[in-house]
């Protein structure tokens, strides 16, 4: 026997796990998009502006991994709330598929090459190079692919987790706000992002933001009423 919450929260974690799924797919579509578009109109715009100036600080692969908490605490908030809203969970996954895929369409069309900026200080991990060096080094520049650096996820990611927070009331809003606000210089002093892929990203997160607000005030998946019943799965044998 099975109640309709359970099968809800089955429900809510398979949407959890598709996500992360999907975004994994990050460095296959840019390896497509180098082959679609091998010349970078947008990345040369973008190296135009001199980064040399900006600090290469290893510290901010902390804020940078930490972003991926914010679909985190939403899942496990969600899971464990007394007054678990599928309907509500449903519309809050459905933007982040809307913005990885908007995002995912941009690395497509407009690949980025950030080679001009990565470090050159680890490839043969010197001594002086601490835990945090490397940790930056290899999973942002060997780990994910040179060419979806416009715009930047992370920083849409973070950006509407903060506003998925408010609409959803979901506890965590001003550690979340800090947090946003900490990508913009955790992308650009890891060397993962030109100073441009920052306000895109952002922009992506707001025009998300709204596609949340119309599901809001329409109401998407909003189911009618019923009595929190059980479903038994019996054998056809």
């Amino acid at each position: 026997m099975f109640s309709v919450k359970l099968l809800h929260q089955l429900e809510h974690t398979c949407w959890t796990i598709s996500i992360f799924i999907f975004f994994g797919y990050y460095n296959s579509i840019g390896q497509l998009a180098l082959m679609h578009n091998p010349y970078n109109a947008t990345g040369f715009i973008q190296s135009k502006y001199d980064l040399t100036y900006i600090p290469n600080l290893s510290i901010f692969i902390i804020p940078y991994l930490l972003a991926y908490l914010v679909p985190l605490w939403y899942y496990f908030y969600q899971l464990y709330k007394k007054d678990f809203n599928i309907a509500q969970i449903r519309r809050g996954w459905l933007c982040f598929i809307f913005y990885i895929t908007l995002g995912f369409l941009i690395f497509f069309l407009f690949p980025v090459d950030i080679k001009d900026i990565t470090p050159q200080y680890i490839p043969s991990f010197q001594k002086n190079d601490s835990w945090l060096d490397v940790l930056s080094y290899q999973f942002i520049h060997k780990g994910m692919t040179q060419y979806c650096a416009f715009p930047s996820l992370h920083v849409t990611g973070v950006w509407f987790g903060y506003y998925l927070y408010q609409i959803h009331h979901i506890p965590g809003i001003f550690v979340t706000f800090l947090l946003a606000w900490l990508q913009f210089p955790s992308t650009v002093c890891t060397r993962a992002h030109y100073l441009l892929d920052l306000p895109a990203g952002w922009f992506i997160a707001y025009i998300t933001k709204l596609f949340l607000l119309y599901l809001e005030k329409n109401q998407y998946f909003q189911q009618v009423k019923q009595k929190q019943g059980y479903i038994t799965m019996k054998s056809t044998t």
